[in-house]
């Protein structure tokens, strides 16, 4: 099994012989990102998590960013005592 990490972008990406599994830090809160066929560690993977602001009454942990909301990013390991409500 071969990890590669990507320092700047938070990004985790494990990958055994058929598949890959990336995990990806935002605002220091673990984010599922990918789990499926072998991606490539030297693709863009970057974009493949998109943050875009939601709706005002999703409370946000972060108040200079709207696009993050607890309720709504796909955590790894929800909380306890923050906002995700599923």
């Amino acid at each position: 099994m071969n990890i590669h990490v990507n320092e700047a972008l938070g990004l985790f990406h494990l990958q055994s012989k058929d598949c890959s599994y990336i995990i990806q830090l935002v605002e220091g809160y673990p984010a599922h990102v990918y789990w499926g066929t072998q991606l490539h560690h030297d693709q863009s993977l970057a974009s493949i998590l998109e943050l875009r602001e939601r709706c005002s009454f999703s409370p946000t942990p972060v108040s200079s960013s709207r696009t993050i909301s607890l309720d709504t990013l796909p955590q790894e390991y929800p909380q306890y005592g923050t906002s995700d409500f599923r």
